[in-house]
C-alpha cells in the first residue's frame, strides 16, 4: 500500500493505483526500488524512456509517468537498441520478465550483450510465465512443476549470471524483493554504468508458481527466500543463492 502523500506515489499516473497485480506479487516492490533509484539519479520523464515486452512485468511501465514502449513478446531489447540509436541522450531502461527477456527474447539478449550499448535491463525473475497461466520458464529450477511440466522439469535452468558476464566489460547484479534497500542500491549502480548493464531480481509469483509448489501464503514464500538467499556485495563471482554485483572493465560513473 502506497500512502496518498508518498513521493513514490507521485511517479504513478493519476488513477493507476491500485494495480492489477495479485497479492504478494513482487512487481510492486521492484517498481518502488526503481522509482527510488530514478529519484536519486534524476532519471525523470524528460530524460528517460522505459521499454518492455509482454507479460505481467511488462505492464508495469504503463503505470508510471514516463514515456514507454511495449514491444511484442521477447522483442524489448532490439527496440531499446533502436531507440538508443536515434535518441542517444535519453536514458533507456528495459523492465520485463524472465520469460520475456531470457525465454522468448533469449536470442536478442545474446546480441545485446556483445553490442554493449548503454542500456540497463532490469529483469523480474519470478520463474514462470505468469500472465499466460504458469508455463515453465527457462530460469525455473530442474524439477519445477508447472502447467507445461506437470511431472517436473527435466531441464537445467538458464544461468543468467554466466550468460551476461561472458563478455568484458560487463555489469551484472542480482537482488531480490525480500531485500528492497539492497535492490534499490544495485539498480542505481546499474543505471550509472556507462555500457550495457543487467539486473536480475529474484521475485515472487504466488498465483502461478509458488502455489503449485505447495506454499500456502506469500509470507511463507518471503521467509523461505530470506532464509535461502545471501547478501554478499561486490564479488568476482556469485553463487546461485547469492545477491550482489559483478562488474568488470568499465567505469562506475555517469552514463
Amino acid at each position: 500500500m502506497i500512502a496518498p502523500n508518498s513521493k513514490i506515489r507521485s511517479y504513478y499516473k493519476d488513477g493507476a493505483l491500485p494495480t492489477i497485480y495479485c497479492p504478494g506479487c513482487g512487481i510492486g516492490i521492484i517498481l518502488k526500488a526503481i522509482i527510488s533509484a530514478f529519484d536519486e539519479l534524476n532519471f525523470n520523464n524528460t530524460n528517460t524512456c522505459l521499454l518492455s515486452g509482454i507479460g505481467c512485468t511488462a505492464r508495469a511501465s504503463g503505470y508510471l509517468k514516463y514515456d514507454s514502449i511495449n514491444a511484442i513478446h521477447g522483442r524489448a531489447l532490439p527496440v531499446a537498441e533502436g531507440f538508443k540509436k536515434v535518441r542517444p541522450h535519453i536514458n533507456v531502461v528495459v523492465f520485463s520478465g524472465d520469460g520475456d527477456i531470457v525465454g522468448i527474447g533469449g536470442g536478442h539478449l545474446l546480441h545485446s550483450l556483445r553490442k554493449n550499448n548503454n542500456i540497463t535491463v532490469i529483469m523480474n525473475n519470478n520463474l514462470t510465465f505468469g500472465m499466460t497461466g504458469g508455463q515453465l520458464s527457462p530460469t525455473a529450477p530442474k524439477g519445477t512443476i508447472s502447467i507445461t511440466s506437470p511431472s517436473g522439469s527435466e531441464f537445467e535452468p538458464v544461468d543468467v549470471k554466466s550468460l551476461t558476464t561472458i563478455h568484458t566489460p560487463h555489469f551484472f547484479a542480482r537482488g531480490s524483493v525480500v531485500y528492497p534497500d539492497h535492490l534499490s542500491e544495485i539498480i542505481k549502480k546499474a543505471l550509472k554504468w556507462p555500457n550495457f548493464s543487467f539486473v536480475e531480481i529474484i521475485s515472487v509469483c504466488f498465483t502461478n508458481y509458488y502455489r503449485r509448489l505447495g506454499f500456502k501464503n506469500c509470507g511463507e514464500i518471503y521467509r523461505h527466500l530470506q532464509k535461502n538467499l545471501e547478501l554478499v556485495g561486490s564479488s568476482d563471482d556469485l553463487k546461485p543463492n547469492q545477491l550482489g554485483m559483478m562488474a568488470k572493465g568499465g567505469n562506475d560513473g555517469k552514463r
